[in-house]
């Protein structure tokens, strides 16, 4: 990996033919997803299939998608793709998938770009050594969360603009025309507005300096200050959006889970996914929608001692290498802080790890991956052999690894056809999911089959008698079978042990307005409208109480406040519009 090692001249053909090849591998791989639908209970429906407030490209559209933090999240470029995709083909889960498949396979292509760039720098005999790194990251199975879920069409839609970020800042570095800087600084802003995890990018361009870029140099001191100056707009942007998705998230509720969580609990949940994404990457198992995340997280439970201890050594190992191998270095820290955002100490949801937070951590994995095959294959081959035997045995190698992965992201892809299949998938390989079998349980209720979806909800509670999804979901079927006394208590014991979630409230409150209680009913609608003050249904219960307790101005400001929040044209803005007519005038 040596400065002085020669870099063959190539055809014009080479990369066009490898980006090529690398396209046609990612849309075989992914190519269940082209008749997949929408998810029906898993965030699909909140954000999309069940949300009208995106749909289109008119001003007052595009004034929510650049102001909404709906379900906790900010990502106005994200909401223009999806409202792209209705226009041109409406409401149609097809339709998104494949438009999430060819981002993705555009990133491929991206990605393909970046590590000719980067291992050319590394003074690594390029050929087909990139095409390899971009054929292992594409068809990985770890990737097809990110992909064939359309919720996280952020995922490929930053990651489309953090690439062209990177491959923007290295022509910028290159001295080629100043205004690649500005590009590289604009790109970068508009990635986090379509997914805030790139934040971390300046720290990973830093990396970058130290190798295989080696803009490092006496005067040290000097030298970094003027190379973190350099980016200090990027931090700045980094940053802003890093205080905007804590502040939605914290509003949404969605920190809650683990929000009580020690330091030493944090630290383990961090270690566990710093080697969770490596095993994967190398050997990934039954890969599932959720790893459910322990509600008491033990650091000394075997899996957790282990990661912790592998991590301690690997990072020892690593410190060892720093000064004589720095690829290797600047390979594990780009992927440590890549990923430190969704490790755990900012917890959003109540998963332990996920599939899709591997998705830009991965990239410098795979390259150090290629890199030490040639490495390998070139000191087998013999010195004496040229480099360009150890970059073909090397591709070669990384293309045969490829197939299977293909194969087995081909497999995962399909169980993500639909919500059925999926959580088939999770209890059939995770028994123990509470999260899975309450997903199970809202299939059968949305199907009519309220005695199998109780059957789903009781397992759901063995596996964890606290989860409030679960009791929520299980008081409504005791409610719908007039089993009022049973409902009460699980919802009572929702909001006990999840108080920020605005559902169990309304819940609780409707049960208590339907049996006449409703003082008690408005309580809850108000302790609603409290934790989610953006919901227009939760200010029309309000009203509707207050209108019932003779408050008519109560009643009115609540049902105005709903109006404001609900967009024209729906069926419950008529409806909420209908109520405040019946109200007497002022």
């Amino acid at each position: 990996m040596s400065d002085a090692t020669t870099i063959a001249r190539e055809p014009r053909w080479l990369v066009p033919l490898q980006a090529l090849l690398v396209v046609v591998a990612t849309l075989l791989a992914f190519q269940p997803a082209f008749g997949a639908e929408f998810q029906r209970t898993w965030d699909d429906n909140q954000l999309l299939t069940d949300n009208p407030y995106w749909r289109g490209l008119g001003w007052e559209q595009l004034s929510w998608m650049a102001t909404a933090f709906h379900m906790g999240h900010y990502h106005p470029l994200t909401w223009l793709s999806f409202a792209i995709d209705y226009e041109l083909f409406g409401l149609d889960g097809p339709a998104f998938h494949r438009t999430s498949v060819l981002f993705h396979a555009a990133n491929a292509v991206l990605f393909l770009l970046l590590a000719r760039a980067l291992l050319r720098r590394g003074g690594i005999e390029r050929a087909w050594l990139p095409f390899g790194a971009a054929l292992l990251w594409a068809v990985h199975p770890l990737r097809v969360e990110s992909v064939a879920w359309i919720t996280e069409r952020r995922d490929v839609v930053s990651g489309f603009l953090l690439l062209a970020t990177m491959l923007a800042w290295l022509r910028y570095v290159d001295g080629i025309r100043k205004g690649w800087y500005a590009a590289a600084l604009a790109l970068f802003a508009l990635s986090l507005f379509a997914k805030p995890w790139g934040m971390t990018l300046p720290v990973v361009l830093l990396a970058l300096d130290v190798w295989p870029l080696r803009r490092i140099r006496a005067p040290l001191g000097r030298c970094a200050g003027s190379l973190v100056l350099e980016k200090l707009p990027h931090f700045a942007f980094a940053a802003a959006i890093a205080v905007s998705a804590w502040l939605a998230q914290r509003a949404s509720g969605a920190m809650g889970y683990a929000g009580e969580f020690s330091l030493a609990q944090k630290c383990t949940q961090a270690c566990y996914g710093l080697v969770f994404y490596v095993r994967e990457s190398l050997l990934p198992g039954p890969l599932l929608p959720i790893y459910d995340l322990p509600r008491d997280l033990d650091p000394g439970e075997p899996r957790f001692l282990w990661s912790i201890i592998a991590v301690v050594v690997g990072a020892a190992a690593v410190l060892a290498v720093a000064r004589r191998k720095p690829a290797i270095a600047v390979a594990f820290f780009a992927y440590a802080v890549l990923v430190s955002p969704v490790l755990g100490f900012a917890q959003s949801g109540r998963q332990l790890v996920a599939d899709r937070y591997s998705y830009l951590a991965a990239m410098p994995l795979v390259l150090l991956f290629v890199a030490a095959l040639w490495t390998v294959a070139r000191a087998r081959a013999g010195a004496g052999t040229g480099t360009g035997i150890g970059t073909g045995i090397a591709a070669v190698i990384a293309a045969l690894l490829a197939a299977p992965l293909a194969w087995r992201t081909h497999g995962y892809t399909a169980v993500w056809k639909d919500s059925t299949s999926l959580w088939n998938h999770a209890v059939e390989h995770a028994p123990d999911s509470s999260f899975a079998w309450t997903h199970c349980a809202r299939l059968k209720m949305m199907d009519g089959d309220g005695a199998g979806a109780l059957a789903d909800l009781d397992r759901a509670l063995a596996a964890d008698p606290d989860a409030a999804e679960a009791l929520e979901n299980r008081g409504l079927l005791y409610r719908k079978a007039g089993r009022n006394d049973l409902a009460r208590a699980d919802f009572d014991r929702a909001i006990a042990v999840r108080p920020d979630r605005a559902i169990a409230y309304a819940n609780r409150g409707e049960l208590r307005f339907s049996q006449g209680d409703v003082a008690g009913a408005l309580t809850d609608f108000e302790a609603a409208v409290r934790v989610d003050p953006g919901s227009p249904v939760n200010h029309f219960n309000v009203a509707t109480a207050k209108a019932q307790l003779g408050d008519v101005e109560g009643a009115r400001a609540a049902a105005e406040r709903a109006l404001e929040l609900e967009p024209e044209g729906t069926a419950f803005h008529d409806r909420v519009k209908g109520a405040l007519g019946t109200l007497p005038p002022r």
